[in-house]
């Protein structure tokens, strides 16, 4: 974890760093609470905002299908 990281989590905010909202950021004992230990990936996800975060999953589930007939009726939503 960065030192930036640990200045936001304990202040709870930050912002997406895809689109610059406001994020509210989950403190690091309610994490380990949660998650036990976390992958880096699942911290990044965890740094954007809902919209991007949606978005950043969807595109990890269309890839992960290989289905180009998805990737085209969903090039819109994203």
């Amino acid at each position: 974890m960065h030192a930036s990281d640990d200045a936001e989590r304990q202040t709870g905010q930050s912002s997406c760093p895809v689109c610059g909202k406001p994020v509210r950021l989950a403190s690091e004992e309610l994490l380990r609470t949660a998650f036990g230990s976390i992958k880096e990936e699942t911290r990044q996800l965890l740094r954007l905002c809902e919209r991007c975060r949606r978005r950043e999953l969807q595109q990890k589930l269309i890839a992960a299908s290989g289905d180009g007939k998805a990737k085209k009726r969903t090039a819109n939503l994203l």
